[in-house]
């Protein structure tokens, strides 16, 4: 064998023994994270009370997005691009600075009685919780410790799982209030995480280098708020026009679908430093390579799930007959979500944020003027909505890849004609 094919073959196989490593840790822990999800609709009183979760999750995400100010994706650049120095406490102080202002909010309401109502109160230590874990998370990935990354990504659904199997223990039925208790211990054990790395690295601060990397970040939340309203904020419409109920079933399948999300992340967090190093045929061949086995992944789920929790979760056992069809449409949803979360990544390394977030505010108006106006017209259900919800989607995925093109010379050739063919298949096997 020629010493380049030498060369190629360990690279390969380097490639597969650390995805297999980083697979078997990642799949585990969001697989007890997934589960945990999957439980509380066994220990919550009803579908709405579980729809509360998923609800203030949804809020909590896009909080945790304006947060962290886009600083979760600049530490990659100018770490790990850019290799500059100095721009390590910044990062760790925003953190600091993000738990502080949570638990404030948190005290001021039950000192003077705000009565801020609970599914906002929950949101809102939610999103404070989620952009500390990314932020923590990026900064591990970028130091390529991938286990602790993918430990700190789960950890408020790590939380939920202990929370749960301690209530089954005991016999007991959910509390929001305990859980929130246990979630506020969780929040200040991160803020003195975050206060003792920043103490740790405090010599390399600068108020100059806080500003450059928030002036890079600010383009990142919006793009970053909108790509995360397209593909999770659904829920939000939902309790709007249908209430707390039918986010509860909407997000139950949800979470079913998005396995293929936690399968893509498999990828992502493997290879975060390929993303932001290698050259885009490279991504190409990997990205058309992760979709095509997310399409394989979200039709076998589909067949499979139902057969195998079928007889052990309540809210499938009666839901499943009505909901079907809404399980279908949701795995492609996932797979558009999948194909927008790859492109997005390489749109951030190339500094390409602030193009798309001009497209991806159009695509968001268009969707909510079409929700509103089938309302209007007392035409809109759950179906529809999900059907407005995925024709944005593929909008914003067509919208990455011609930016790509155009602004970035980036072709992903493979990529962008499987999505499509992809999501051909998806509309007529619909109806």
């Amino acid at each position: 064998m020629s010493d380049k094919k030498n060369v190629r073959h360990n690279f390969l196989k380097g490639d597969a023994i650390r995805l297999l490593g980083v697979g078997l840790v990642f799949g585990s822990i969001k697989l007890i994270s997934f589960f945990s999800v999957i439980l509380l609709s066994n220990v919550t009183t009803s579908a709405a009370e579980y729809g509360l979760f998923e609800y203030a999750l949804g809020i909590g995400i896009l909080l945790a997005i304006v947060l962290n100010a886009g600083l979760q994706g600049a530490y990659p650049y100018f770490n790990l691009k850019l290799q500059s120095t100095g721009y390590k406490s910044l990062f760790y102080l925003h953190g600091v600075l993000v738990g502080l202002t949570i638990l404030l909010l948190l005290g001021f309401n039950s000192i003077f009685q705000w009565q801020i109502p609970e599914k906002f109160l929950l949101a809102g230590m939610l999103g404070g919780i989620i952009a500390m874990q990314m932020m923590m998370s990026s900064i591990l990935k970028s130091h390529d410790q991938i286990k602790k990354a993918v430990l700190l990504d789960a950890g408020v659904l790590l939380v939920l799982t202990v929370y749960i199997l301690g209530l089954m223990l005991i016999g007991r039925q959910f509390s929001y209030e305990l859980f929130n208790v246990a979630l506020g211990i969780y929040l200040g054990g991160l803020v003195i995480l975050f206060a003792g790395k920043a103490w740790q690295e405090r010599a390399d601060f600068s108020i100059a280098h806080y500003k450059t990397a928030l002036n890079y970040g600010c383009h990142i939340v919006g793009s970053a708020f909108l790509v995360i309203f397209l593909t999770t904020g659904a829920r939000i419409l939902i309790e709007y026009f249908f209430g707390l109920e039918t986010v509860g079933y909407y997000t139950f399948y949800l979470r079913f679908a998005t396995l293929a999300v936690m399968a893509q992340q498999v990828f992502l967090v493997a290879f975060f430093r390929k993303i932001y190093q290698s050259e885009p045929a490279v991504l190409d061949n990997y990205f058309a390579a992760i979709l095509s086995f997310i399409f394989v992944f979200v039709l076998l789920s589909w067949l499979l799930i139902p057969l195998i929790f079928g007889n052990h979760l309540d809210l499938l056992r009666e839901s499943y007959i009505d909901y079907k069809s809404i399980y279908y449409m949701l795995c492609f949803h996932a797979l558009l979500w999948t194909g927008i979360a790859l492109n997005s990544n390489v749109i951030h390394r190339e500094k390409l944020s602030s193009g798309m977030n001009v497209h991806f505010l159009w695509i968001t108006l268009l969707m909510l003027l079409s929700i509103y106006v089938l309302h209007q017209l007392h035409q809109l259900d759950l179906i529809k909505l999900i059907l407005v919800n995925i024709g944005a989607l593929f909008l914003a995925l067509e919208m990455q890849f011609n930016i790509l093109k155009n602004k970035g010379n980036i072709h992903f050739i493979h990529f962008k004609w499987l999505a499509r063919s992809f999501i051909g298949f998806f509309f007529i096997t619909l109806w």
